[in-house]
């Protein structure tokens, strides 16, 4: 019984279940303060090319999640630092 309890676990855990670097925290972190201040994650094409090398290195990356938790940043809904806690383990922040 505790076998299945933990496998459905698994199966519904979210994004921050993924291990990610520091690095890949700072990125997401700086593309959700893009959102904020631009409506959109991509700012340049340093972005965009970091952006795609961390969702290849992940390979459950959810790219319209993404979005859509940008878009909620935009609109104020979400704060960048709620929407990196959903990726990040809580509490981080970049050094």
């Amino acid at each position: 019984m505790l076998r299945v309890a933990l496998a459905l676990g698994l199966l519904v855990t979210p994004a921050i279940a993924q291990e990610y670097t520091q690095d890949d925290c700072t990125l997401i972190e700086e593309l959700f303060d893009n959102c904020k201040t631009k409506c959109q994650a991509f700012q340049s094409p340093a972005d965009t090319k970091a952006y795609r090398q961390m969702a290849d290195r992940h390979m459950n990356w959810d790219g319209n999640e993404f979005d859509g938790m940008c878009a909620k940043v935009c609109k104020g809904k979400v704060l960048p630092t709620e929407a990196l806690d959903n990726y990040c383990p809580a509490g981080w922040r970049r050094l």
